[in-house]
């Protein structure tokens, strides 16, 4: 039996290097089988870039479905007519400019109590009162 450097052999008894990086590595975590797998799976998908056409792309940049024509010849259900809120399509309703600055000047007096206290003593109305119409106002009720 011979005896490797610093007093090791390397015929498998116990205690030799052979058994040393067995169960190194054993108890290391498992290394994946392909180190990009993330890249391999991009090129083995079933749409591949010559199947993407630059138009597809330009409606997956506004924000629709690329793989949809948009010329009204699918008879989905989901119809980009009166579906309410979806991407590219913006705001499904438009508020007029009275309404928005009554919804400002309710939150000007909601946030500053000093004014909502003035506000009160002008119209000789209690605090709950005028907190309760500001509120009213800034949800659209009054």
């Amino acid at each position: 039996m011979s005896n490797a450097p610093g007093g090791v052999s390397s015929t498998g008894a116990p205690g030799s290097l052979n058994q040393f990086t067995q169960a190194a590595s054993s108890t290391s975590r498992p290394q994946p089988k392909q180190p990009f797998a993330i890249a391999g799976s991009i090129a083995s998908s079933s749409v591949t870039g010559d199947e993407f056409t630059s138009d597809m792309r330009d409606r997956q940049a506004r924000g629709k479905d690329p793989y949809h024509s948009g010329d009204g010849s699918d008879d989905s259900s989901l119809s980009d007519h009166g579906s309410g809120l979806r991407l590219g399509k913006g705001r499904p309703e438009r508020v007029d400019f009275a309404q928005t600055e009554r919804r400002r000047q309710a939150v000007a007096f909601l946030d500053d109590p000093e004014l909502l206290t003035s506000y009160c003593q002008a119209k000789d109305i209690s605090m709950a009162e005028a907190r309760l119409h500001f509120t009213a106002m800034l949800c659209g009720y009054d």
